[in-house]
């Protein structure tokens, strides 16, 4: 009497794991890897004009320390293949920085000659979440700035984003989140900058 209770069930019961079994992903899907087609090199142009001083002090970046939490910091996006960074963000944001001081003529030539020294600690570089419709480049770090001379540090905080319109094909996605990764816009002077192309 028991086995014809649970024979009607079993049916209900592989068709039910059936359904979850599709809804899923499925384990053996691959990730995306990074190859020449599917990654982009940041390229900058114009740096990004630092804030005047009356006595213009020298910085020094001590260190850009990624405290993201992303296990794959040079994946961009996932979807459709994925995008990848071919350099870690830390790095483009170091070269970022430095490359505006040095315009600017605020970078020290070592640590021992610096009046300010910089700890960069990275929240967060890449795509953030949007609409589908646009991609949206943010960049989010917070400086600590260690005065040398009197040994007082204060946090400072920034964000950059930046916009661009979606794509479909690979080729104009790859090319438009190039595009927002590499405007001054994403390298933050302390407010919340954006533009759209």
């Amino acid at each position: 009497m028991l086995l014809n209770r649970t024979l009607p069930l079993t049916p209900v019961l592989l068709i039910a794991a059936g359904l979850t079994w599709m809804a899923c992903p499925q384990a053996g899907a691959d990730e995306p890897k990074p190859k020449p087609e599917n990654t982009i090199s940041i390229q900058f142009g114009e740096p990004v004009p630092p804030q005047k001083f009356e006595h213009s002090p020298k910085f020094w970046i001590a260190d850009v320390t990624d405290r993201s939490g992303n296990p794959q910091p040079l994946l961009v996006m996932k979807e459709r293949g994925g995008l990848f960074l071919d350099k870690q963000p830390t790095a483009i944001v170091k070269q970022a920085i430095e490359q505006s001081l040095k315009a600017a003529n605020l970078l020290a030539a070592d640590q021992a000659s610096a009046d300010l020294v910089l700890r960069v600690y990275l929240f967060h570089f890449g795509l953030a979440a949007g609409s589908g419709l646009d991609f949206f480049g943010k960049v989010e770090f917070s400086t600590m700035v260690k005065n040398i001379k009197t040994g007082e540090s204060q946090e400072v905080k920034a964000v950059g984003t930046s916009i661009a319109k979606g794509a479909m094909r690979k080729k104009s996605r790859k090319k438009n989140v190039k595009r927002i990764l590499k405007r001054p816009c994403m390298m933050p002077r302390g407010i919340f900058c954006a533009e759209r192309n």
